[in-house]
């Protein structure tokens, strides 16, 4: 475990990842990605554009640019086990962003059992690998509701931007799932990301994802397969390192407030499963709704609110109720 700098991140990943991105982009790189997973849960279309890829936000990073800042290519779920979200290019980014939505209610019952990779059709490749069974029904229903997503990968196809993925929680896990599918026979995504995101492959399955973003080279897992931890979100643990569960790399846990960085982190480099990076003690569901702005939020915020977060819980929890109501058997 080390605790990094964004120079010393710069000096880890790939030479054509290094003459490619400058320290700033790097840094933004794996904000950016927690905003727009935290975005997921609200007005993302309007709340992004009005909080951080602005046109002023476009100038700065790319000036003189007449690319538009933000453009949704397509939006997907809820399917019925709670995959949602869309796809955006994000000019200041130079992306096309596949983001995933958690999903609190689900959350809470997550089933454990585990499926293989022949699920999201990669058991040739990793026979021995498997994923959890309902993120992976997730996934492929929104797979195959969007043709694997053909819309934003023909549009990134005719562009020269990377393409990268993140989520959140339940979302998150998608995000893995979906990195493996996209990133390998496809080789599509560059970059992935996850925010809240609980063990979800098992060894092999972790090693096999690893191996897709920088193969051999270690140095190449550092931010381009950055799996975030804030401070002591609850959910991550849900599911015991055991023979059916691993976390993938490279793990970086986010606390507190930092001027450059707007939190300070841990980067574990050398073990997903260190102890380093793990939750926070004691833990708490509000911190699964804050990386690096409050749920529903895109860079407006930068300190958690709890008063935001508990009223979206509570939001959520009624609705469960109300739900349940809605489908109880009459038993008049």
């Amino acid at each position: 475990m080390k605790l990094l700098t964004a120079s010393a991140l710069l000096l880890l990943v790939p030479t054509v990842f290094a003459q490619n991105f400058t320290e700033a982009e790097i840094e933004n790189d794996i904000v950016w990605h927690a905003l727009l997973a935290m975005a997921a849960y609200g007005d993302y279309n309007e709340t992004c554009t009005a909080e951080t890829f602005t046109p002023a936000n476009l100038e700065s990073t790319y000036p003189g640019s007449t690319e538009e800042p933000w453009t949704i290519l397509e939006t997907f779920g809820p399917t019925e086990s709670g995959c949602e979200g869309f796809v955006a290019s994000i000019a200041s980014m130079n992306k096309v962003t596949l983001v995933f939505k958690g999903d609190y209610n689900l959350e809470k019952n997550l089933p454990n059992a585990t499926t293989s990779f022949d699920t999201i059709g990669y058991g040739s490749e990793c026979p021995n690998c498997t994923v959890n069974a309902f993120a992976a029904k997730g996934y492929m229903e929104c797979r195959d509701a969007t043709n694997g997503f053909a819309t934003s990968v023909a549009y990134w196809k005719n562009t020269t931007k990377y393409f990268s993925i993140t989520g959140h929680g339940l979302g998150g896990m998608h995000s893995l799932i979906a990195s493996v599918d996209l990133g390998g026979a496809q080789n599509v995504s560059s970059f992935v990301h996850s925010m809240g995101a609980p063990r979800t492959f098992n060894a092999a399955g972790a090693t096999y994802y690893n191996s897709l973003y920088g193969g051999t080279d270690e140095a190449a897992a550092y931010w381009l397969t950055e799996r975030s931890v804030s401070n002591g979100d609850s959910f991550v643990n849900m599911f015991p390192q055991s023979d059916d569960y691993m976390f993938t790399e490279t793990a970086f846990l986010w606390y507190g407030t930092n001027a450059t960085f707007k939190m300070n982190r841990v980067v574990c480099e050398d073990n997903a499963e260190d102890a380093a990076c793990m939750p926070l003690t004691p833990t708490s569901e509000n911190d699964h709704y804050f990386y690096f702005d409050n749920v529903g939020g895109c860079g407006g915020q930068i300190t958690q609110n709890n008063t935001i977060i508990e009223a979206y819980i509570a939001s959520e929890q009624a609705a469960y109720v109300f739900y349940c109501h809605l489908t109880r058997p009459n038993r008049n």
